[in-house]
């Protein structure tokens, strides 16, 4: 095979990644045909018993020929209106597939559009004014409240979202809000607002009982849950929400097509997102997972991809513990062992102002200025410091990122 970063078989596996619960945790689950558990992270924790007389399921075979390389499996996919492409989250090889199956299908047809699990339904806006060109992607990351929402590192989205902003292709928030989560998981429908009811799906099937034992998998995995309906009742929400949002934005647009990104345990076996679309918009579909193979099963997925794990380089950091308790301040409450922030002078109780004049006001700012720093850069810290009688004094230094 020509690149095996690239390489595609048609068969699936058991193992992939879940977006769960209320946040961006990442599970392991298994499918409801599958008869072992799993553990955290991919893997099994143990074996069935065998019994001498078990009548055992035959062995599943993989016929390693079939193995081909992503030019080979375009045309098929380019066949369809929809692509689902899965993803782990933090794993940027698993991102360079998405963006060479976005750009691959944008270069054969122009009217495209990019579903994202990873923004938030009413900060649409957002998205619309940073593809338009109405506001930078400092200021995208801000009024997205990306940071604050998904806290997955941004480096690995960077390149899928300033492919779309270069060619203008339109990114869709499918996911609820935060807020409205909570809200379902604790049985606080009442409490909604008009516009966190506008947000839920109009239709909710909860006829598939393999969806509700599959979710049943992954809630065993988070004892602190306590209460598995209203697990159910969230993850429901989540994918209707999500089918409903990329359906509406297709039936508006009858000649566009959609690459939809998410993460795999929202896709696998159909059973989430693609079945929810279906059945709102006839439209032709294929859904792609990324992953290693674990156990074969050829309806997990129409395709699976096999990247070569790639890592983004280590995050530049400061070598400081912030206190963020007060909207709208920094302050330095601890700092990491052999921190270059003490040696630059730094002190616990210095409140940060800005990092080369980029005022801090909150965590995500903070990211935003070190995005596009390296290890070794040096900064210009301005912070605010309490002297004798309270009196409030500005200092600056110069500190030495690691």
């Amino acid at each position: 095979m020509s690149n095996p970063r690239r390489s595609v078989i048609t068969i699936g596996v058991f193992a992939f990644c879940c977006t769960v619960w209320l946040g961006a945790c990442q599970s392991t689950a298994v499918s409801p045909h599958a008869r072992m558990g799993m553990n955290g992270g991919f893997g099994y924790t143990e074996a069935p018993e065998y019994k001498p007389g078990d009548t055992l399921d035959p062995p599943h075979v993989l016929d390693l020929s079939a193995i081909q390389p992503l030019d080979q499996l375009m045309p098929k996919l380019l066949e369809k209106r929809v692509i689902f492409v899965g993803e782990t989250h933090d794993r940027l090889d698993h991102h360079l597939n998405q963006l060479d199956i976005i750009r691959r299908t944008y270069e054969n047809s122009r009217e495209l559009a990019i579903g994202m699990e990873f923004f938030q339904q009413p900060f649409q806006p957002a998205l619309d004014d940073y593809i338009a060109g109405k506001i930078d992607e400092k200021e995208f990351l801000r009024k997205s409240e990306y940071f604050q929402r998904w806290r997955v590192d941004y480096r690995n989205y960077r390149p899928i979202i300033r492919y779309a902003k270069e060619n203008s292709i339109p990114l869709l928030a499918l996911d609820l809000s935060e807020e409205l989560r909570n809200k379902i998981s604790h049985n606080d429908m009442g409490n909604l607002s008009p516009a966190e009811t506008a947000q839920l799906p109009k239709e909710i099937d909860r006829s598939n009982n393999d969806y509700r034992d599959m979710l049943q998998s992954i809630f065993a995995m988070h004892p602190n849950s306590a209460d598995f309906e209203r697990f159910v009742e969230t993850q429901l929400s989540r994918d209707e929400a999500m089918a409903q949002t990329a359906a509406t934005y297709l039936q508006q647009h009858p000649k566009a097509r959609m690459v939809i990104l998410a993460g795999g345990g929202h896709m696998v076996y159909r059973f989430g997102i693609p079945s929810r679309l279906t059945r709102r918009i006839d439209a032709p579909s294929a859904v792609v997972l990324n992953d290693s193979i674990k156990q074969y099963d050829n309806q997990v997925a129409d395709y699976m991809l096999l990247p070569a794990p790639l890592s983004l380089p280590k995050e530049v950091r400061m070598g400081v513990v912030l206190d963020t308790s007060k909207f709208g301040q920094l302050s330095i409450n601890g700092f990491a062992d052999n921190s270059p922030a003490i040696t630059a002078g730094l002190k616990k109780g210095d409140r940060l102002l800005s990092i080369d004049g980029q005022p801090l006001a909150q965590m995500a700012d903070l990211k935003i200025a070190l995005l596009d720093k390296n290890i070794g850069d040096k900064v210009q810290i301005k912070v605010q410091r309490a002297g004798w009688f309270g009196a409030l004094k500005e200092l600056g230094f110069e500190v030495s990122l690691y």
